[in-house]
């Protein structure tokens, strides 16, 4: 079965890139590079500073898939080019902060409050277990980006529609098409997880 797993690289790629709408997608990673940064990793910078080091890590990124080659897309995986770029983005900086943790850097301009950080590894543990289980089911279930950035923000504690709308840049509709389809989904996914 893993043979029949089918790579798009080199020039294949290169074509799909193209046919992209960059401009929009460019913003869209850029909101989604200073959103995962300021709320996951608890990055304390201005709006430009967060915004440089998401060019940066954008830049970063293109080079992975265009330049090295080191990152190939498996439709298998990513129905889509979009799914596929945001994967890399958000592998990349995973990365990133693994590899910071690993030298054992000096993290304090970076976490906002490292004490309260530590003290709450442990309560985070079966939470992010089941935050990552509940991602995955939904990417089961076919949810697309805008559903995954939606799950992302509530399960970072923003939950109010405003809030969500502020951080993402999403219309009221739209946001309200999503929810409506977030929960048809995650309704499946508890019944999946709670009644085993």
């Amino acid at each position: 079965m893993a043979n029949d797993v089918i790579y798009v690289k080199g020039k294949d790629l290169l074509n799909v890139f193209n046919s992209q709408d960059w401009d929009g997608l460019y913003i869209q990673l850029e909101a989604y590079i200073i959103y995962v940064l300021r709320h996951k990793y608890g990055i304390v910078k201005t709006n430009e500073q967060l915004k440089t080091k998401a060019d940066e890590i954008i830049s970063e990124v293109m080079e992975l898939i265009f330049v090295t080659g080191t990152r190939n897309w498996c439709k298998e995986n990513c129905p889509d080019f979009k799914s596929f770029l945001f994967g890399v983005v958000k592998s990349h900086i995973y990365d990133g902060f693994k590899a910071k943790n690993k030298n054992k850097e000096d993290l304090s301009d970076i976490i906002e409050d490292e004490n309260n950080n530590q003290n709450n590894i442990q309560d985070t543990i079966t939470e992010d277990e089941l935050r990552a289980t509940v991602f995955n089911e939904l990417k089961n279930l076919s949810a697309d980006d805008d559903e995954l950035l939606v799950f992302e923000c509530m399960a970072d504690g923003i939950i109010k529609p405003e809030k969500i709308r502020e951080e993402l840049g999403i219309e009221p509709a739209h946001l309200n098409n999503i929810l409506r389809r977030l929960s048809r989904k995650t309704s499946k996914i508890k019944n999946k997880i709670f009644n085993k």
